[in-house]
């Protein structure tokens, strides 16, 4: 909270100088400097870890519009932390393609512990809150809970459990054959929580 920032020009983002690439990020990203969209994007793909970082923090902490493309992009990072702020800032901006790009990353069989299961949900959740209902997400999600991937149909469940299983009479179906046929235990665990939940005494 002291920290005291040196006034740093916006050409710095260009610069060689790591550092001065970094203070332009922390200067956006305590809002005391404006960056473009395009400059955003360049910076999501920025060479040094901490400028990619900071970056995805300013887009989710400033709801940046326009940097879609390099926000999904970022979901591809070989560096853990990176798809989870990517994750973070698609749930701060308005794009119609986020949810799906987010699930999509989310099923990928190279996703991680922390993505998947940290912070892909707290997205979710938001992405789920901004529409009555949550309708797009849940919609999506439907068709995963007859994945031939256990992962996935464990993941699916899972989300449902906190956005809500939409109470439809396929849904009610499917959560049925899986608590009493799937075999991973968990997958049968998490389908009647959701049945309870939406459905009642089932």
């Amino acid at each position: 909270p002291d920290e005291q920032l040196t006034p740093e020009p916006v050409t710095s983002l260009v610069s060689q100088d790591v550092y001065a690439r970094r203070r332009v990020l922390t200067l956006a990203l305590k809002g005391k400097l404006s960056l473009t969209s395009d400059q955003f994007s360049q910076a999501v793909s920025d060479p040094d870890l901490y400028v990619r970082r900071t970056a995805l923090r300013t887009i989710a902490a400033h709801k940046i519009q326009g940097v879609s493309a390099a926000v999904f992009q970022s979901l591809s990072d070989q560096e853990n932390t990176v798809p989870c702020l990517a994750a973070v800032a698609l749930a701060e901006i308005d794009d119609p393609e986020g949810i799906p790009r987010l699930l999509n990353a989310a099923f990928d069989p190279e996703s991680t512990f922390q993505f998947h299961t940290r912070a892909v949900p707290e997205s979710l959740k938001k992405l789920a809150a901004a529409e009555p209902g949550g309708t797009t997400l849940k919609t999506l999600l439907i068709p995963h809970l007859s994945s031939p991937r256990t992962q996935i149909r464990e993941l699916a469940i899972y989300y449902f459990t906190l956005i809500g299983a939409p109470a439809t009479s396929e849904v009610e179906q499917l959560l049925t054959h899986i608590s009493s046929h799937d075999k991973s235990e968990y997958a049968r665990e998490l389908a009647i929580v959701n049945l309870r939940s939406s459905f009642g005494a089932t």
